[in-house]
């Protein structure tokens, strides 16, 4: 049985997938960084034993929260070695890389772009576990898109709020012109079974998305098509759109959700060849969002 650590299970991501977890007779330890003992019994020098680091501050942090980051990525190192883990996965950012206006496709080999303290403190976290992997069997370091649940912290959690409670729902022009990648949670909970399951070894970056990129009125028309299809829908005149682009609050989270991020999982794809992975709007009209 492989034997895993995850830091993180009562977040957004980690309350989802543990359960998935157990359910395939992974030997699950949810790991509280606050407590200054975690040790698991007898040590473990299993080639199955793994460390999954979840935690985070939340996607809202400030250049003071940075350490806050780099702390708790140690603290599930040291965890991890006192045990004798042999695998580290990293859940990190595809927000490391800039939004793609011009619809080329970032690849795990691309520059890191550290536009804001999120994507600058899950960078300082690769550095440090990057300094560390030669005590590790392997080190997976996994760059997900923006997963679709309902994080209250999150930008589409706002734009999903519109759309449940908006007596009429506008569409911007700009929403059938982009281009964004998502993660399902359906195809993060089967990669990961997978992944788990492979003789891992060295350092490992991957991109996590679905298969291919959407529009965000693809994403909202999807959400309403399965929970309000009877609401309308219209479009905003061009002045309105905007008016409401250029505001100073709000404009800005709509830019964030308009604007282009496209990344790409070549690397998945030629690896994990026998993955059925789902469109993202596929998995929107057969599961809804969680």
């Amino acid at each position: 049985m492989k034997d895993i650590f995850i830091t993180g299970s009562t977040g957004a991501i980690g309350q989802r997938i543990l359960p998935k977890l157990e359910e395939k007779n992974f030997n699950i330890t949810p790991i509280n960084l606050r407590k200054k003992s975690n040790s698991w019994g007898e040590a473990k020098s299993s080639e199955d034993s793994w460390m999954i680091h979840l935690a985070s501050v939340n996607s809202k942090i400030t250049e003071e929260d940075i350490k806050v980051e780099k702390n708790m990525i140690e603290s599930a190192i040291n965890i991890a070695l006192v045990n004798r883990v042999k695998n580290f996965i990293f859940f990190s950012t595809s927000k490391l890389y800039p939004a793609t206006s011009n619809k080329n496709f970032s690849s795990e080999d691309s520059d890191p772009y550290l536009a804001d303290p999120y994507s600058m403190g899950k960078m300082e976290c690769e550095l440090v576990l990057k300094a560390h992997s030669k005590k590790f069997k392997s080190v997976s370091i996994f760059r997900l898109a923006p997963v679709l649940i309902r994080s209250p912290s999150s930008n589409i959690n706002l734009l999903l709020k519109m759309c449940e409670i908006l007596p009429l729902m506008p569409l911007f022009s700009a929403g059938d012109k982009n281009f964004r990648s998502f993660l399902s949670l359906q195809n993060l909970e089967m990669f990961l079974e997978a992944y788990l399951n492979k003789d891992m070894e060295g350092i490992n970056i991957l991109n996590v998305c679905d298969p291919s990129p959407i529009t965000t009125n693809m994403l909202i028309n999807g959400f309403l098509d399965k929970y309000r299809a009877n609401l309308t829908r219209f479009r905003l005149p061009k002045f309105l759109e905007h008016l409401a682009l250029n505001m100073p609050i709000l404009g800005k989270k709509l830019n964030s959700l308009y604007a282009d991020h496209v990344i790409d999982n070549y690397k998945i794809t030629n690896e994990f060849s026998g993955l059925n992975f789902q469109q993202t709007s596929e998995v929107i009209r057969l599961y809804g969002l969680y």
